[in-house]
Formats: C-alpha cells, structure tokens, sequence
C-alpha cells in the first residue's frame, strides 16, 4: 500500500491557492489543510502529522520567515510556489534552506515531480555504522563523518542541527563537503549509493 503524503499549503491569501490544492489532490495527496499565518502553519503541522509544505502562491520575506519556521521547529520539507523572484528574495529564500522551488505557471507534472523528489526519506531501520565504506582517502573530517551517519539514517539537517547543538548552516557546510568528497549530489543519492554498499558488505 502506497504512502499517503500529507501537505500543508500556506499562503496569505488562502483563496488564492484553490489551484494549488486542486492539483495536489488529483495527483492522490492529502491536503492537511491551508494557513495563513506562521502560528497557524506550525499548529497544522504539528496536528495532521504534515510531511511537506508548498508555501505560496507569492513568496514575500513574510512567506521565507513563515518557511524557516516551519524549517526551524517542525523539521519539515518546504517548497516555495512562486511567481516571481529577484535576486535579495532569492538569497533569502535560500538561507532559510527550502527543499526547492516551483514557478507558474505549475504543472501536474512538475509539480508531482518536485514532490516526490523532495518528500522526506523513511528508513525503515537505523543505518548501521558505514565508516569501513569510507575508508577510500575521501579524508572526512570526524564532524563529517558523524554528518554522514545522520544523513544516511535519512535524518533531515534541521533535526541534526539540533542533535548535535549546531546551526542548520553549520549542518549545510558540513553536508556540503561530504557531497563533495564522496562524490554525490544529494542526500538521496548519498543514501542509494553507500547505504546498498554498507548492506552488500554486510551480507557477504
């Protein structure tokens, strides 16, 4: 039985994004329900057990302050749906470390794309300690290393942030480099590519 995935949308306007949640259910996800405002969001979030929220249909420093909320204390996977964006929004919008962006006019298509790429990982037991797999001159610092176990247990940066008492930057930065080093682009390929070996290497 497949997953059901349940997003939050939030906008200003809760009339202006009709479009959005028609379109999120045609493609069989669970709406949870439509804010307003970051007190709102945060409370749905917590309430309907959320597992991704789309933050438009206009993004505002208002809209990135309510994403890096609901980023910060609920460790959720943020998408802002946009119309338009200029460069101080955009370095904005990245500091607050979304999952990624849609712009309209939004497609079915892409709009299911982006969502399944970017919904959070379950792993179904934790990630046992991969540290032989990477004893191939890669030199990760020991901060890294331990980067490295939470991402591949599918731990999402604001949750390790938190974990180990440092800043989801500080986790960005850290991440960033154990991309670069092992040659991967993303968590998710970080999970695919040494999470199979460390299972093969197990079962042999």
């Amino acid at each position: 039985m497949l997953e059901v995935v349940h997003v939050l949308v939030v906008d200003h306007e809760s009339r202006g994004c009709e479009w959005l949640v028609r379109m999120l259910e045609m493609r069989g996800y669970r709406v949870a329900g439509i804010a307003t405002d970051v007190d709102q969001a945060v409370s749905l979030a917590r309430l309907a057990h959320v597992a991704l929220v789309l933050l438009g249909s206009r993004t505002d420093f208002g809209a990135i302050e309510i994403g890096r909320a609901l980023i910060d204390r609920c460790d959720l996977t943020v998408l802002y749906v946009v119309a338009e964006i200029d460069d101080v929004l955009l370095r904005r919008a990245r500091e607050s470390c979304p999952s990624g962006f849609l712009f309209q006019p939004v497609t079915t298509a892409a709009l299911y794309g982006t969502i399944e790429v970017s919904k959070p990982l379950h792993v179904a037991e934790p990630a046992p300690s991969y540290t032989r797999e990477i004893n191939d001159g890669s030199q990760l610092t020991p901060r890294e290393r331990e980067i490295y176990q939470a991402l591949l247990r599918g731990m999402r940066p604001p949750a390790i942030a938190r974990s180990f008492f440092i800043s989801i930057h500080t986790v960005r930065r850290h991440a960033q480099a154990v991309f670069r080093k092992l040659g991967v682009h993303s968590q998710i390929e970080l999970m695919h590519r040494f999470g199979q070996q460390a299972r093969k290497s197990s079962q042999s």
